[in-house]
């Protein structure tokens, strides 16, 4: 069976936001992320000092110019605090995983289209069964340390311990939140994979899941780690102190709360950094960023757009994403009365909650009620949010059903958008009209409102997030839905309380990625053992994904999945946006890159360095 590529199976979008860009959409996961437990600041073991400058060129002759030299030798990106800090990628998710660039994956995507690309593995096959996959792996790729090839390279036995790490096995440090029981089930266990020879792995997946090329990309937390290091190190703690991997940067400090540190890999297999090295500094304050910017303490930085005006004027440049790279919107969750018990075990899934009723179900939330769900989306004023927050460069974003994508119906977006278009075309599922957002309320059982919790948090995509949120309460506060604001540091705190079920009664102002239409609802099923959304109607879609190999009967399932989730409005969509960030043209002469949801930390080896 031949298997279609992501790009191949996209459509175009006929206008709006220089939509041709979008006929090489290609997006991802949202991923979803959890707190960490901190470790200790480390130096990464057995480093050398830096090189200040570009590599070393020839003594120039009389009639030879000087080489030229880069302004400075480290590049500083200045971003939100991530979520969760580690020096290994599988205990991180997809957008806290890429401030680890000494780290590469099975396939990646071209920096600035997004089309999927070879990188370790030179190409893949899926059999007829959507269950026997191929990976051919490509030969003499180094491990790097210190910015230099250790001498030993990837094969395939590095490939198997790092599913291996994945799915929590060999795994010390494994915690529920770390999501083994969902790679289990995309990858299988050890028994279901064959090693062919040093450079060919054939695995037989415990599920059909055609989108599996996408979770071993770089758009995930599937990093390639050394068998041979991991053992010469004593395992997964030596590992975390000493990290090495075939990545164009190498770890020299890591520094929890403050950034990492990187140095530059000489003569990379693939992409050799114009920069000696990159450090990642950590700033919660969007003026204290703007600021480090302005002064030349840092050169690229994340920053809500309506400071795009101040940072330009100070001759600082903008750089959007080359794509529109992530949605937004609310979440609404809730849980069933029984936390899903593994009717095979008896027990709760790798990684899911112990037995019986989650802490946070009450059976009278107001956000159960499909009336109180859909108040809400009618409260909100989307073409306002996207002309004060966006500068209107906003599309209308259908939850996770983007318009280019061949499953989407018209019929999900009837209500004229920005450029007065409805359907694919560019409309909202929802008009804005408070009168019927009281109106359902009051059908729902709430003719005085109701009292709620609503919580935000800044990230390097979104940092405009919690002035969003307060405008958000305002719109509830005005059909009468009376919601406590909360503005946490990381999305740790949201996501714990929403997948360990403590609370109840509370949405969240959320920055997704988009996953494929039978990928996002595994981060929240009911089976999954920790579902947020823990509707009976997902765990049928999702079963049918696991069974389904024929592309059309997919597209037809997700069709019908996204007909039912707009039908009971089961979250609020707001919009697609273009990620952003500033960059010091006297630092950086050309910062063009692919940002999607996690903000300026995406492939910083392409960043191009000022010369003198």
């Amino acid at each position: 069976m031949e298997f279609p590529t992501r790009s191949r199976r996209l459509r175009p979008l006929a206008s709006y936001l220089s939509v041709a860009l979008l006929l090489v959409f290609i997006l991802l996961v949202a991923a979803c992320g959890d707190d960490e437990t901190p470790t200790a600041t480390r130096q990464a073991g057995a480093t050398s000092t830096p090189t200040a400058t570009v590599a070393a060129q020839p003594t120039p002759t009389p009639t030879t110019a000087a080489p030229k030299q880069i302004v400075t030798s480290k590049l500083r990106v200045s971003v939100p605090l991530p979520n969760a800090q580690n020096t290994m990628t599988h205990m991180l998710q997809s957008n806290e995983s890429l401030f680890l660039p000494e780290y590469e994956r099975l396939i990646g995507h071209h920096h600035q289209t997004g089309v999927e690309t070879p990188q370790l593995a030179e190409s893949w096959s899926v059999g007829t069964t959507g269950k026997d996959w191929t990976w051919k792996l490509r030969k003499n790729v180094p491990f790097y340390k210190a910015g230099k090839p250790t001498g030993t390279t990837f094969t395939a036995k590095d490939l198997l311990l790092s599913w291996q790490l994945r799915i929590g096995d060999k795994t010390i440090v494994a915690t529920p939140h770390q999501q083994s029981g969902q790679w289990t089930g995309r990858l299988g266990t050890p028994e279901s994979w064959k090693i062919v020879n040093d450079y060919e792995v054939a695995m037989t997946t415990p599920n059909i899941n055609l989108d599996l090329p996408l979770h071993l990309s770089d758009e995930l937390a599937a990093g390639i780690v050394s068998k041979d290091h991991f053992d010469k190190v004593g395992g997964e703690k030596g590992y975390f102190d000493d990290p090495v991997g075939t990545g164009p940067f190498t770890l020299k400090k890591f520094t929890i709360n403050e950034g990492i540190l990187h140095d530059r890999v000489e003569n990379h297999w693939r992409q050799t950094p114009d920069f000696p090295q990159l450090e990642w500094v950590y700033a919660k304050e969007d003026a204290t960023r703007l600021a480090m910017l302005k002064a030349g303490e840092a050169h690229i930085v994340s920053i809500p757009r309506l400071l795009r005006n101040e940072a330009t004027s100070s001759g600082m440049r903008i750089s959007k994403s080359t794509l529109p790279g992530f949605h937004t919107g609310i979440h609404f969750p809730y849980y069933r009365g029984e936390n899903y018990i593994d009717p095979k075990t008896g027990q709760a899934p790798a990684g899911g909650r112990p037995a019986g009723v989650p802490k946070g179900y009450d059976a009278n939330d107001p956000m159960r009620n499909k009336l109180v769900r859909q108040a809400i989306n009618h409260a909100i004023n989307r073409d306002e949010i996207n002309r004060i927050y966006f500068f209107g460069e906003g599309f209308p974003a259908v939850s996770y059903f983007p318009q280019w994508r061949d499953d989407f119906k018209d019929s999900w977006a009837p209500v004229a958008g920005p450029q007065g278009k409805t359907g694919k075309e560019g409309g909202w599922p929802y008009n804005y009209d408070p009168a019927k957002a009281k109106q359902l309320l009051t059908e729902a059982g709430y003719p005085n409102g109701l009292d709620t919790t609503f919580v935000a948090f800044p990230g390097p995509a979104m940092p405009e997030a919690p002035d969003m949120a307060e405008q958000m309460v305002t719109y509830l506060a005005a059909v009468g839905i009376r919601a406590k604001l909360e503005i946490v540091e990381n999305s740790g705190a949201i996501y714990g309380r929403a997948r360990e079920a403590t609370h109840s009664n509370f949405m969240w102002l959320f920055s997704e990625s988009l996953d494929p239409a039978c990928t996002f609802p595994e981060f929240s099923w009911y089976e999954s053992g920790r579902g947020r959304y823990e509707w009976k109607e997902m765990s049928d879609f999702k079963l049918a994904c696991n069974v389904t190999a024929d592309p059309a009967a997919r597209r037809t399932l997700a069709s019908d999945f996204g007909t039912w989730w707009l039908g009971n409005a089961v979250n609020a969509p707001l919009l697609w946006i273009f990620g952003e960030a500033a960059y010091n043209p006297a630092y950086v002469s050309e910062f063009k890159i692919n940002m999607l949801h996690v903000g300026p930390i995406r492939y910083p080896e392409y960043t191009k360095a000022v010369t003198k």
